[in-house]
């Protein structure tokens, strides 16, 4: 970290990065798992291979690694169907509305970019809807503009020209999972991974500008912002 960055503009994955989502989907991949797989155990080393990705990709990478004899339709559809009766429990992370008043107390532009697609997101943010008030763009996985998933940076690429950033070393990139954190790096933003417990031992993340175990962690100075968080 010899040089300090000059941070402008901000940007934030939502699953497990804002909002404490990851939990769900292990619950309902696992229900499917039961049912349509013998009981298979949804670990670590599948889970990374899915997160951050769009709900069809990530389906079919769990169904081709686990050998699942079911279609891609039911598979994804039955994990919205479960999906649909447990987003109304989804919370904010720790230090998540925090970290967003003080970009925005900074005047310092947000975007969310999140491989969510626009039904579910409304969902997700049923019980969430102040948080929508902190972003000055949103990009979701069904972007038209947007038509290569992470690790490709094109989402935070896309995120960054909406917020009319022209340099990406002037944006900080918050991601939890290993696809994203790829996306961030690729993107050439200044990345900061905050991994779930559950994956806070795999070595990429130490690729990351900052590796944090929670958005309370962050330090602005690291990236040239003011010390009052």
């Amino acid at each position: 970290m010899s040089e300090i960055p000059q941070i402008k503009y901000a940007i934030f994955d939502l699953d497990g990065t804002l909002l404490d989502t990851e939990i769900l989907y292990t619950i309902a991949t696992q229900q499917y798992l039961d049912e349509y797989a013998n009981g298979a155990k949804f670990t670590y080393d599948i889970k990374k291979e899915m997160m951050g990705r769009h709900i069809e990709i990530a389906t079919k990478r769990l169904m081709d690694i686990l050998h699942i004899n079911d279609t891609l339709e039911h598979a994804v559809q039955y994990k919205i169907d479960h999906l649909n009766n447990l987003w109304s429990t989804v919370k904010p992370l720790p230090g998540a509305i925090r970290i967003l008043n003080y970009f925005k107390r900074h005047h310092i532009p947000i975007a969310l970019a999140t491989s969510t697609t626009k039904s579910v997101f409304e969902q997700k943010m049923v019980k969430n809807k102040e948080m929508l008030n902190y972003f000055d763009a949103i990009v979701l996985g069904d972007d038209p503009h947007v038509k290569e998933a992470k690790p490709h940076p094109q989402i935070f690429l896309r995120a960054g020209h909406l917020l009319g950033c022209t340099d990406m070393k002037q944006a900080i990139v918050f991601e939890d999972a290993v696809l994203g954190v790829q996306a961030g790096i690729a993107s050439g933003a200044y990345t900061v991974a905050i991994p779930d417990k559950e994956c806070a031992n795999d070595p990429y993340f130490e690729k990351a500008y900052v590796l944090l175990k929670s958005l309370n962690e962050f330090d602005p100075t690291k990236f040239g912002l003011p010390d009052d968080y």
